[in-house]
């Protein structure tokens, strides 16, 4: 039996990795959650406190937790984006690789002061409409 197996039938199994598709709205989040390489789950909808919430429970759920969003293409004035988006372009496929990682974490850290209220989307610089 495989090991994704085991995790679909014992309901106590930590997944390997748990993705998470985000959609973030002014006053709501849209999840889509992924664990392992099972089908994606529908959507959810999370005010602020809930999604800190759901995250937290994700963490407890998984080794490794990757949030994937597609800034390249929706949200040119973020920050991070601008920051890579030359040497994204240029980039073998490896360096893209690791540049998708450099922007995912600071994804997270934004995330987390908008959910926390340490900063508004316009001051990170992601669009909200």
């Amino acid at each position: 039996m495989s090991t994704n197996q085991n995790i679909q039938t014992d309901p106590g199994a930590r997944a390997r990795v748990i993705k998470l598709g985000l959609d973030v709205h002014a006053s709501l989040i849209v999840v889509v959650r992924q664990v392992d390489e099972q089908a994606s789950q529908p959507p959810q909808r999370f005010s602020e406190d809930g999604f800190i919430g759901f995250i937290h429970r994700q963490l407890a759920q998984a080794d490794a937790v990757h949030s994937c969003w597609r800034l390249l293409r929706n949200q040119p004035d973020y920050h991070s984006v601008a920051k890579w988006r030359e040497a994204f372009v240029t980039g073998s496929p490896a360096r893209r690789k690791k540049i998708v990682v450099a922007i995912a974490r600071q994804l997270a850290i934004d995330l987390w002061r908008l959910a926390t209220n340490r900063a508004t989307a316009e001051q990170l610089g992601l669009a909200t409409t």
